[in-house]
């Protein structure tokens, strides 16, 4: 996947970001595992995601998809916004 560098001496990142706000609600955690599965073996390193998305929801779910992927958290950048 082609990447870009976030701002002016920021790090290399996908050029594609991957939005996880319905995970949680319209995206089950078993669906959310293997979409995040296709996008990092892609190429894919921005994941975006925030407390309010599903209360906290998509936060716990893509973390624990980090726990059992040891090595994957050094290849990404999460995008997170706390209110």
């Amino acid at each position: 996947m082609e990447t870009r560098q976030l701002g002016s001496s920021g790090p290399a990142v996908s050029r594609f970001a991957f939005g996880a706000m319905t995970f949680g609600g319209d995206t089950d955690e078993a669906a959310a595992h293997e979409m995040l599965d296709v996008y990092v073996n892609a190429g894919g390193t921005l994941i975006d995601t925030a407390d309010n998305y599903g209360s906290g929801t998509s936060e716990r779910i893509v973390g624990r998809w980090l726990s059992a992927r040891p090595g994957v958290r050094e290849r990404i950048l999460l995008a997170m916004r706390l209110l």
